[in-house]
């Protein structure tokens, strides 16, 4: 399985586009440039400014993770990295706005990811820190992501990269990286189901979880070929800044080898986010110096 790292997740297949998958997606890294906001606006920081360093700094004092979680890659962060804002049919969820066009929209001031963890059964995590100018820029985001969150589901259909091609090269076509090296004709149908639920049960501020389902199947050479991705995650509020936890894993596939798929049942569940933010929550607070619930 090729899987390629994009923080802006919604994740996309095999692959995962986090990004959090991410994920081309609940798809998965915004440089705001001067002009998202309009000349006669001016932008009252009612709440403490922190900016990309302290939020990397946050992310790299959030250590207390399991010992057998192996990074993939760096991290990220608004220091070195651009916002993807997309809208459309695999680009955010049910056709509407992605993660990074919320991001714009509600005046992201800074943002930093994780690496990727690669966790004990095969899964893959990744925690975000997002800083918005005021609390109340900060709680309307968290309303939009939700509600894109809760959009239902769609059916739609994706044509694979070919040898060489990246999803750049089609920025109006959604395409998808299923198995590296076959050819662009081939044609998956996707069947998207998304869901939200009540805050983190550790959690004692703002915030939702959600649930999102890709069911990936085509034909090839006469074979049948199919996959569920899932991911499961949360966000939560302290003030102007959104912290971000999701795990992506794979299930019920068929046709796929081991190193085109995830090779095992890596099925995410909710206590598994709430065990992850648990363990980083506090840390990532008290590096912010933020008060912990």
């Amino acid at each position: 399985m090729s899987i390629i790292f994009k923080f802006r997740l919604v994740l996309c297949t095999a692959t995962l586009c986090i990004s959090a998958c991410t994920t081309n997606s609940n798809g998965v890294a915004p440089t705001i440039a001067p002009d998202t906001v309009p000349a006669t606006t001016t932008t009252i920081f009612s709440d403490l400014p922190f900016g990309a360093a302290r939020l990397e700094q946050a992310i790299s004092d959030a250590s207390d993770l399991p010992s057998d979680w192996i990074p993939q890659g760096l991290g990220s962060s608004s220091l070195t990295d651009i916002l993807y804002p997309s809208t459309g049919i695999g680009f955010g969820n049910c056709g509407g706005p992605n993660r990074d066009e919320l991001m714009n929209r509600f005046g992201i001031v800074a943002w930093a990811w994780s690496p990727i963890y690669a966790t004990s059964n095969g899964a893959l995590s990744s925690m975000g820190i997002f800083e918005f100018p005021t609390t109340s820029d900060a709680s309307k985001f968290l309303e939009a992501i939700k509600n894109s969150g809760a959009c239902g589901s769609e059916t739609y259909s994706a044509r694979e990269l070919g040898d060489g091609e990246f999803q750049d090269d089609t920025p109006n076509e959604y395409r998808v990286n299923m198995i590296p090296g076959s050819e662009n004709s081939t044609q998956w149908s996707i069947n998207a189901s998304y869901s939200t639920g009540q805050v983190l049960p550790s959690a004692k501020a703002s915030g939702f979880t959600f649930l999102n389902i890709w069911e990936y199947s085509t034909r090839m050479s006469g074979q049948n070929l199919e996959t569920k991705n899932i991911q499961v995650g949360a966000y939560e509020q302290y003030q102007n800044i959104l912290l971000r936890f999701g795990i992506f894993g794979q299930c019920c596939t068929v046709g796929l080898t081991n190193s085109q798929a995830m090779g095992t049942d890596s099925t995410p569940s909710l206590e598994s986010v709430d065990e992850f933010a648990s363990k980083v929550r506090k840390d990532i607070l008290a590096s912010l110096q933020l008060p912990s619930p």
